[in-house]
């Protein structure tokens, strides 16, 4: 058989240079792109290639964190800024940096990003710096090493085809990790430099600049100028911060344990501290060396009165960019770096969360976090100036998108307009957010550790771990306060609601369907968990469904979204959204279609085959799901925390498939889909083409 060769596409080596400024009615941001082409580029065969491809990410991930520490400044010239690479055809590549500037700040900006870029080439990295991006690759292929058979076989399928493709190694993760053994030792800073002197010799070859047609920039004229001939004489080189402090002492008192359990349902174990704090453990070797921690308490910006909910997520926000102890945010964020641990909070609707995730000997230092997260919470003036920069960047942008105002057309067709805890963000909400509020909302949401239960999963040692435990969260102050879910209803459209949203310019159409309504109270947690997998088996039916008619027979949409949710306990409502991309003149003949489908459902029984499928893609689902640490969070949480599911869901997957019948599913088209009382929201565009 003859093999098919594949072709090669040489791009022209680029040497003069080029500014082209792009206009995009739609576009919110200006973005300022530096584009290089990788002179030295090669397809990672040998050794060589490899030190040669780590050598460039080094660069670039330096280069990055460096952008990332002056955009976390008020100071800051623009709101987003780095680096990274691009690779069209397989024979080249393209290293390109980027700023979004602020508003009418392009020019400061320009100069401000093109002193980054001359520092970055004219004095190189640190050795500090490139200690830590060494340190930080070889964890990560250790770690992967080490969860070798843990692998999907997507990501192996997906190795094998670009190396088929492009002829790129795809060497085993124990290949990678020994190699990296012995090229990053020789990875110096000399090499790093080079790298990075290479990556945006002479500034660059290309400058796209991407607006909208309202934005003031500079002329063509003015931003060659300043790309060619601005040189600022007082550039020095970086000085990479000391990030090597403790967030804090440990405390010299272990606390006690009031209590121990074990849960067989679950296989977890449960401890309450002294002080009231709740630990639940479940040790699996799903990711070996690696462990996750969710901290989860009821609550959230429902509790909040009205006209505080629109700081709910600013506060998370100051207080992350104040820091924490003496440690700079910066400073935090480079000894997470280079500690592998990931850290992350929100205030939600209905809770609060924490979560995290280390190696097992990076355990004492994401406790310390979360103890300082609790108990001594900064906020700074100049972290609120942050803060109040980038939310006012994104309500100033609101309404350059056509989809901002399909988004706002939604919410309001569902929640009502003006609803403070439902509602794009807009300058309406930014008026309405500051620091005083801010900071009383996080002290509140935070204020009692007590309230959160502590769940851990992974690969640790127990002893280790619940000792942890004891000295950081055994020794926070509590009370004996708990909250309880409150869930906030509206009064859902009563009849048949429909919306047309007409903006932007192109020929692409989106629709929004909404099925809306309230149930009964129900105090027995089965007969609610029934009442989830009913909707839920309903939306797995409905996406095979309209899949199979609206994609493939009607050829109407690429792909159909659909979701289902009951919300609230003692008064619940449900809804199911429907949503689809298509042309616009077709908008009405689908949903139309889509009706249609329901009404078939409502009429009979659901044909025997789509009730198969059902229950195998539940089966399938639960024997993928068993082995995901993310999965038994979701199961411990709802089971434990906020009592959502009886405790045997996680062992008898077969009783909830009994519960999926043709019956049941009519019934549920019946209950949940009322085709004379629905929301639609479509979006078309003003003007065709562009």
């Amino acid at each position: 058989k003859e093999k098919n060769e594949l072709p090669e596409y040489n791009i022209p080596l680029r040497t003069e240079k080029s500014l082209t400024i792009m206009q995009d009615v739609e576009q919110p941001y200006i973005n300022v792109f530096l584009f290089n082409q990788d002179k030295g580029f090669k397809t990672v065969k040998t050794n060589d290639d490899m030190e040669l491809q780590l050598t460039n990410e080094i660069a670039r991930n330096i280069f990055n964190i460096r952008m990332q520490e002056i955009t976390s400044s008020p100071d800051s010239k623009w709101l987003q800024a780095g680096m990274s690479t691009v690779s069209l055809v397989s024979s080249s590549s393209e290293n390109y940096a980027y700023f979004v500037p602020k508003t009418d700040m392009f020019e400061d900006s320009l100069k401000s990003f093109l002193d980054n870029i001359d520092r970055f080439v004219d004095y190189g990295v640190t050795q500090t710096e490139l200690d830590r991006e060494k340190e930080l690759l070889l964890n990560k292929a250790e770690l992967s090493f080490q969860n070798k058979d843990k692998i999907y076989n997507s990501t192996y399928a997906n190795q094998i085809t670009n190396h088929v493709l492009t002829g790129v190694a795809a060497p085993s993760e124990e290949t990678i990790l020994n190699l990296y053994k012995e090229i990053l030792p020789r990875i110096t800073v000399e090499k790093v430099n080079v790298c990075a002197a290479k990556a945006f010799e002479n500034r660059a070859t290309d400058m796209l600049v991407i607006a909208s047609p309202k934005e003031k920039i500079p002329s063509q004229e003015e931003i060659n100028s300043i790309w060619k001939d601005y040189k600022n004489s007082e550039i020095q080189a970086y000085t990479d911060e000391d990030y090597n402090k403790e967030f804090m002492k440990k405390p010299s008192k272990k606390a006690k344990i009031s209590s121990t359990k074990n849960n067989k349902n679950l296989g977890v174990n449960e401890y309450v501290l002294e002080n009231g704090i709740k630990i639940i453990t479940k040790k699996t070797d799903f990711e070996r060396n690696y462990m996750y921690m969710y901290i989860d308490s009821k609550g959230g910006s429902y509790k909040l009165n009205p006209k505080d909910a629109p700081s709910a997520n600013p506060a998370v926000n100051y207080m992350i960019y104040s820091g924490i102890g003496d440690l700079t945010f910066n400073q935090i964020v480079k000894k997470l770096q280079s500690s592998q641990i990931d850290v992350s909070i929100s205030i939600n609707s209905t809770s609060e969360n924490l979560s995290g995730s280390c190696k097992p000997s990076e355990m004492e230092t994401l406790f310390q976090m979360v103890n300082q997260f609790f108990a001594e919470p900064k906020f700074t003036p100049e972290s609120w100036q942050k803060v109040s920069q980038d939310y006012y960047a994104m309500a100033q942008a609101f309404g350059s998108k056509s989809t901002d105002w399909y988004s706002k057309a939604i919410i309001e067709s569902l929640y009502g307009k003006n609803n403070p805890y439902h509602s794009v963000f807009d300058m309406n909400q930014y008026n309405q957010i500051n620091p005083e509020t801010a900071e009383r909302v996080y002290r509140e949401r935070f204020g009692n550790p007590a309230d959160f239960t502590f769940i851990f999963i992974g690969d640790f040692d127990e002893k280790t771990l619940i000792d942890n435990c004891c000295y950081y969260f055994g020794n926070l102050n509590t009370s004996d306060e708990r909250e309880e879910f409150e869930y906030k209803t509206w009064s859902l459209p009563e009849k048949r609601v429909s919306e047309t949203v007409q903006k932007g310019i192109g020929d692409h159409g989106q629709v929004y369907l909404a099925f809306t309504g309230k149930l009964p109270s129900q105090e027995d947690i089965e007969n609610s968990y029934k009442d989830s997998i009913e909707i839920d088996s309903l939306r797995m039916l409905l996406d095979i469904r309209l899949r199979e008619i609206i994609r493939e027979d009607k050829s109407g949409s690429y792909g159909i979204s659909v979701n289902s949710s009951i919300i609230g306990n003692k008064e619940r409502t449900y809804i199911t959204e429907i949503s689809f991309g298509c042309e616009p003149t077709r908008v009405e003949e689908l949903t139309d279609e889509v009706v249609n489908q329901i009404k078939i459902l409502q009429s009979a029984p659901v044909d025997s085959v789509y009730v198969e499928k059902l229950k195998e893609t539940y089966r399938r689902s639960r024997e993928v799901n068993l082995f995901e640490n993310s999965w038994w969070h979701k199961r411990i949480s709802r089971e434990l925390v906020y009592d959502m599911e009886p405790q045997w869901v996680s062992n008898d997957i077969e009783k909830i498939i009994s519960w999926i019948t043709p019956e049941s599913l009519q019934s549920a088209a019946q209950k949940y889909l009322d085709t004379q009382n629905f929301v639609s929201v479509y979006l078309v565009p003003e003007k065709e083409g562009l």
